[in-house]
This record gives structure tokens, sequence and C-alpha cells, in this order.
């Protein structure tokens, strides 16, 4: 299935507004991911479609990476979704107008349970820089387990999002409660409710494929 750009758009923007109006690239970028992984640990599906590579800097959605950029690979049409939005400054984006809010836009964009994982997403992650949260996707097994391929010369790896059912280390998560004050995972599941999203999961990939 082809991302849905307008989604991208407002999930965008709503984390911006959420940062009274801008937002930093690589921040923006690690809240996707955490909301992506929340939502697939959840209910077996990612928020926004698109494709995850692993890069030195943690996970990154390769086509909301590419309109930011303004990028050749996508057309002209959906990079200028992007700058109706925002506008583009260094490694800021800011929103063109405020007042934006993913409830408001539910019935168009969101599903319930995308807006009740895009705002724990922002209570829980939100209030740290982007370097923090560089740090923080390190620590998860999506990006962890193939990390070393960075250290073999690879500028980027394909993210393999089946890790998302893993849960971190017992290193991963000292640092988390230890350096960044988690008093547990704030991705933590129920096993069994884990076990049938990764079916779905594995289930609805099967149905891309066809």
């Amino acid at each position: 299935m082809r991302f849905n750009v307008d989604k991208c758009v407002e999930l965008m923007a709503y984390f911006a507004e959420k940062g009274n109006g801008k937002i930093d690239k690589l921040k923006l970028l690690k809240l996707v991911f955490f909301a992506d992984r929340m939502h697939l640990r959840n209910y077996g599906r990612t928020i926004v479609d698109g494709t995850y590579y692993g890069m030195q800097r943690g996970p990154v959605h390769s086509e909301i990476l590419s309109m930011i950029d303004q990028s050749s690979i996508l057309s002209e049409d959906e990079i200028e979704s992007l700058k109706r939005k925002f506008s583009k400054k260094v490694h800021d984006l800011y929103l063109k107008s405020r007042g934006c809010s993913v409830a408001e836009d539910k019935n168009e964009y969101f599903s319930e349970s995308e807006i009740e994982v895009i705002e724990k997403i922002w209570r829980a992650f939100g209030g740290f820089s982007q370097w923090q949260l560089q740090e923080i996707t390190h620590l998860y097994p999506e990006w962890k387990t193939d990390s070393y391929l960075l250290d073999d010369g690879y500028s980027r790896f394909d993210m393999r999002m089946i890790k998302a059912f893993d849960d971190p280390d017992e290193c991963s998560m000292r640092i988390l409660k230890g350096k960044y004050g988690f008093e547990s995972d704030p991705f933590e599941q129920d096993p069994d409710v884990l076990e049938y999203t990764r079916e779905q999961y594995l289930y609805n990939e099967q149905l891309k494929a066809l």
C-alpha cells in the first residue's frame, strides 16, 4: 500500500503544534517512529505506511524524510502537501498556521487507536531533545540488532519491523530507567496481546505481497 502523504503531514503537524509551532527534523522523525512502533505492538499495524531505514542517527521513515528534504524521489504534488503546511529553516519545520489537532481530523485521517497512541507518544517522549530521542531509538531491537552493518561501511540498512515485537535487552532497560527516568519500557505490552498483534502484522504483510 502506498503511504498516505496527507496523513503523514497531519501527523507531523500534530507534533509540531505540540512543540509550539516548530519542531526539529530529527526529533520529528523519531517521534513518528515511536508512534508507529507503539501502534504496531498494540494493534498489529503502523499508523503511516512506508519504508524505515536504520541509519547512524536511528530509524528514519524514508518517505517523510524525502518530503522534508524535497527529494526528487517524490512527486511535486507530494512535496507540495508538506509545503502547504510547513516552512523550513535549516533543520526546523515551522507550522504556517497554528491550531492543528489530530482529534479534529480523526474522521478523515486517524482512527481512535491512532489518536490514543499519538498522544501517548508525545506525553512519553515530547520533552526529550532530538539527541536524547536518537539515543533512545538506538536501544530498541529494530535498530540495535542490525546496527553493526553501519560499522561495516553501510550508510543504512532495511529495518526489520518484525523486531518491534521484541522487547529491549537488559542493558537497554538499564539506560531507559537510569538515564531517562522510565519506570518501565514505554512500549510494554501483555505477552498474549503481543503474540496476537505479531500474527496480525505478519498476516497484513502477506496481503501486501499479493
